[in-house]
């Protein structure tokens, strides 16, 4: 982001269980060095196998997260609404 980061921001990543506990000061420095992405319905965010480089926050919207499983097809593993954070593998 290239803005001070908002409250609300701020606020919905103090309330993602993996942000909680950390400081306002910290928080508002994470969230300023974010970058806002928009995906539209049916867009992918990234794909299995991919190597992870980002851990993402859904502000709006929801997105489902599956794997291809062998012979028989997709298959739904999570569904990630509003404040719910994934790809925190890519900080390991």
């Amino acid at each position: 982001m290239t803005t001070t980061p908002t409250k609300e921001l701020i606020e919905l990543l103090s309330e993602s269980m993996l942000f909680s506990g950390i400081n306002r000061r910290h928080l508002a420095r994470l969230a300023s060095i974010g970058d806002e992405q928009t995906f539209k319905k049916g867009d992918f965010v990234f794909r299995q196998d991919d190597i992870g480089n980002s851990v993402y926050l859904v502000l709006e919207g929801a997105v489902r997260i599956s794997k291809t499983v062998p012979g028989m097809g997709e298959e739904a593993l999570a569904v990630c609404r509003t404040g719910n954070s994934f790809g925190e593998m890519a900080l390991i």
